[in-house]
């Protein structure tokens, strides 16, 4: 069986629709799953629904703003990858 574990995986649009399900699969095959979504009232929902699941945060950004895109993978650069950010 497929896996993910000790993956993280980074979804646009996970939230809702789509990619809100991708995340919840994600979580379901070991994965640490980061969500990046417009709505952040979405975001916070999701983040309480799923996180019995796994690990999962969540960013409030609009990705067709460049600057914001790579502001937020910049920090996201700057996280203590090994153990992950979650605390």
């Amino acid at each position: 069986m497929s896996t993910f574990h000790n993956k993280i995986v980074l979804i646009t649009g996970g939230a809702s629709g789509i990619g809100k399900l991708m995340a919840l699969l994600a979580l379901k095959k070991g994965a640490k799953v980061i969500i990046w979504d417009i709505n952040k009232e979405k975001i916070d929902e999701t983040i309480a629904e799923y996180q019995s699941f796994g690990e999962i945060k969540g960013y409030c950004l609009d990705i067709t703003d460049l600057f914001a895109v790579k502001k937020t993978a910049d920090e996201l650069k700057k996280k203590p990858w090994k153990r992950f950010y979650f605390d």
